[in-house]
């Protein structure tokens, strides 16, 4: 059998896929690796309000998203600087 012999000319190439979370799957999904104490202590905000937001209780506005992103991804950048000696 030939490589792409079955799959359709429009789906043949390289691609890339973008994956996006809105703000209640992505905190239902990672609270299993950080708990709402843990998101606080990143954010700043209220645990309550981050589980209302989890549990589809309310949406954060556009600031709060936005702080919630930074907090997140200055977390990350720190976490990818961690350095353990051997």
């Amino acid at each position: 059998m030939e490589e792409n012999s079955d799959i359709p000319d429009v789906l043949k190439g390289d691609y890339e896929i973008e994956f996006a979370f809105d703000t209640s799957g992505f905190l239902k999904y990672y609270s299993s690796f950080i708990s709402f104490a843990g998101m606080k202590a990143i954010t700043g905000l209220n645990q309550k309000q981050l589980w209302n937001y989890a549990n589809g209780y309310g949406k954060p506005n556009k600031a709060t998203l936005q702080k919630i992103l930074n907090s997140l991804h200055d977390f990350g950048k720190q976490i990818g600087q961690a350095q353990f000696r051997f």
